[in-house]
């Protein structure tokens, strides 16, 4: 049997420390963790309403649990229901049971009654791959919505992994521009229709958070999402796990070597203009964004 340095049955290996832990030694790690990054990056002020994005998964209502506990803002979860069939209709029923349970109020909105088409419908009439879409809509309305109910913060449960494959991907692609959604707060300037994002959990790994998940007691069915296989992510996520089990470690010192270039990158792009949407009134970086772009191109009306 391992055993923790404290003497206990050890039920991981948390490798930026290089030790087994317990239960208790584990769930004090990551808590501190998180709650150390929440302070040096001075992610939530005493004041911030907080929304979470959730998805149902273990991920999210891991971060919205984390979140319940250890701060009295009031937070409140956003459900984006990108209309994928056999598949949101699952996880969606995890997230009413746990934000119940949790006793976190939790809104809900759809591609379809929202944007005009379910993804499902987006894929059969678009060109673009599903992951396009999606990932554009998706910011499109948490932005929005997150605005909409009084947010301050939004709150997203990226973590390490997450983190680590979205820095080579936008490496591999040369995508610069893409790079300052990164970070442990994204933004460089402020806008009053920009609801900054938060990432608490950005140096956890993904197995440490659904440990910590399967402690507080959160079971998820676990599906994936039909069109993940088609996502460039997943191609580079494999990659890592791969090359991660020859190198331990990787992906925490992708992150952490990326870091100040990210700090470089921000401070060339000070200067540079939020603006509006001239179709939608979004905020945007260009005259129209990338969500009205979209439409256009599916030919969804644009009120």
């Amino acid at each position: 049997m391992v055993k923790c340095s404290c003497g206990k049955r050890a039920i991981i290996y948390v490798k930026v420390k290089g030790k087994y832990m317990c239960e208790d030694c584990f769930l004090r790690y990551f808590e501190r963790t998180a709650l150390n990054t929440i302070r040096r990056h001075k992610l939530i002020d005493k004041r911030d309403k907080i929304a979470v994005g959730v998805s149902g998964g273990k991920d999210s209502l891991a971060l919205l649990y984390f979140l319940n506990e250890h701060f009295d803002n009031e937070i409140f979860g956003i459900f984006i229901n990108e209309g994928i069939k056999g598949y949101r209709e699952i996880t969606s029923k995890d997230l009413r049971k746990y934000c119940k349970r949790f006793g976190v109020e939790c809104y809900e909105f759809s591609f379809k009654e929202e944007i005009g088409m379910t993804l499902d419908e987006m894929v059969k009439r678009g060109r673009l791959k599903p992951c396009s879409y999606c990932g554009v809509f998706r910011r499109y309305l948490l932005n929005k919505k997150a605005r909409g109910l009084g947010a301050t913060k939004l709150a997203m449960a990226h973590n390490l992994d997450d983190e680590a494959q979205t820095i080579l991907m936008n490496l591999f692609t040369n995508d610069v521009k893409r790079f300052m959604r990164l970070g442990y707060m994204t933004g460089i300037k402020t806008h009053p229709k920009f609801v900054p994002r938060i990432k608490p959990f950005r140096l956890l790994y993904e197995k440490e958070v659904l440990v910590y998940g399967l402690l507080k007691g959160i079971r998820v069915t676990y599906i994936q999402c039909p069109y993940a296989e088609q996502a460039y992510r997943v191609r580079i996520a494999h990659v890592l796990w791969k090359l991660e089990r020859k190198y331990p470690l990787l992906k925490y010192n992708v992150v952490k070597v990326f870091d100040p270039k990210l700090r470089e990158l921000k401070e060339r792009a000070k200067d540079e203009e939020l603006r509006e949407c001239k179709i939608c009134g979004e905020v945007t970086n260009r005259d129209i964004c990338k969500a009205c772009e979209f439409k256009r191109e599916l030919k969804i009306p644009i009120s």
